[in-house]
């Protein structure tokens, strides 16, 4: 890589890496609630309006369910000397499951938790059709490195499914946030209780 020449910033180098100053349109974000939005960059991220009092520590504390986070947090939001930050990118992999299902039903609503893992229906997320097995481990595992394990779990789907068929992320590539997640109960059959 270059060295940046003078007066580029290192954010307008990281927008370059993303595309956004290439011509690539801006990640779309969902809103969610309360001033929260959901978006898909690189990994999935609630976007959470910071009150002036706490920054980005309360938001640490109240997204992710620990102060210990903070440093995690801070990776993902670094801020400009003389700037207050109005919001925070918390990553899906330290949400807290509340708000790792809120995000997940705004940008996957199609997709559920499920007794073996999560499973998405493909072509229906934010790339729509153009999704890979490296973008379903982005967004759901701890990331692309996963994609051939989810491509071989899913081997009767193929390497790319028609739109809307349901793929399986299995348990154990699941990230803790989505794991933590309820699975619905099986349904109550001829010689099972209920």
């Amino acid at each position: 890589m270059r060295p940046l020449r003078r007066g580029f910033s290192a954010a307008a180098a990281g927008l370059l890496a993303l595309g956004l100053l290439a011509g690539a349109a801006p990640p779309k974000a969902v809103a969610t609630q309360q001033g929260r939005r959901a978006v898909v960059e690189g990994p999935v991220f609630l976007r959470v309006p910071l009150t002036a009092k706490g920054g980005l520590k309360a938001a640490s504390i109240t997204f992710t369910g620990s102060a210990k986070n903070l440093g995690d947090v801070q990776k993902y939001n670094p801020v400009r000397k003389g700037r207050r930050p109005r919001e925070a990118r918390i990553p899906l992999s330290l949400l807290r499951p509340a708000f790792a299902e809120e995000a997940l039903d705004a940008l996957f609503p199609g997709d559920r938790r499920v007794a073996g893992g999560w499973e998405h229906a493909w072509g229906t997320g934010p790339k729509g059709t153009q999704e890979t097995w490296a973008d379903l481990a982005r967004w759901f595992t701890d990331g692309a490195k996963n994609a051939g394990a989810l491509e071989a779990a899913n081997r009767p789907a193929g390497r790319r499914p028609k739109k809307g068929a349901r793929v399986l992320v299995p348990d154990g590539l699941l990230l803790p946030s989505i794991r933590a997640l309820e699975a619905p109960a099986p349904p109550a059959g001829p010689g099972l209780p209920g």
